[in-house]
């Protein structure tokens, strides 16, 4: 039995441990030289997720490239080339975590690594730090409790993605809860029987739920300590 629901346990990780990222994309000239870009480029990487993020290879026919590390608290790779051999302006893309897009391509924008005016009528606001412990407080009670405190005044996650995240884990974590209490579907729900491999679900969402939240906490305390300003309207 033991066996069973370790595998039971496992199999429905796969599905919760997803990042549950909606991707996204921008691009935007760069009126600096490509030489000159991708030391900017790099420079602005090394500020926000120092140690977070390695070159890559595989550009996609881009000239330099850049991703996020596993330990990074950000979702994103950006790549730097020439619009084309006729025309040597360098173009900078970064795709990614829709949340992790827009942060990244706000930043480029204030540093002026790109071409992009910003929009006068929007609200370009100040975001505050935010607490770890609160923050694994709420997961502990519910992990879509985390997801909404995270993504607060945030820049971490867009609405689409703070609304899929929070139902995903409302329903998969009721959803868990309610298979291990009938024994997986093998008996009627008794919590005071099947104690144990209930508390035993609630602590995979917990746990997976409690990584994805000092994730998201860590990269918006990074915006805050770097001083940038968001319009989160946009998100």
């Amino acid at each position: 039995m033991i066996h069973r629901t370790i595998r039971h346990v496992l199999i429905c990780s796969v599905f919760i441990a997803t990042p549950l990222l909606a991707r996204d994309f921008n691009s935007f000239e760069s009126p600096r030289k490509m030489e000159e870009a991708k030391k900017d480029v790099e420079r602005m990487l090394d500020k926000m997720d120092p140690n977070g993020f390695v070159p890559i290879d595989e550009t996609l026919g881009y000239k330099y490239g850049w991703t996020s590390r596993w330990n990074s608290p950000f979702n994103y790779t950006v790549f730097l080339g020439d619009i084309s051999e006729n025309k040597p302006t360098p173009i900078i893309m970064v795709e990614g975590n829709a949340g992790d897009v827009l942060t990244f391509s706000r930043i480029f924008t204030i540093e002026k690594i790109v071409r992009n005016e910003e929009d006068a009528e929007l609200v370009y606001e100040k975001i505050y730090p935010k607490n770890h412990f609160f923050g694994q407080g709420l997961n502990l009670v519910h992990p879509s409790l985390g997801v909404m405190y995270a993504s607060y005044k945030s820049p971490s996650l867009t609405r689409g993605q703070t609304y899929t995240r929070a139902l995903t884990y409302f329903f998969i974590d009721g959803f868990l809860v309610w298979a291990a209490g009938r024994n997986w579907f093998r008996e009627e729900f008794n919590i005071s029987k099947n104690g144990g491999q209930v508390a035993a679900v609630m602590l995979l969402t917990r746990g997976i739920g409690a990584y994805q939240n000092q994730a998201l906490l860590r990269g918006h305390n990074r915006s805050v300590q770097a001083g940038y300003t968001f319009p989160l309207e946009l998100y």
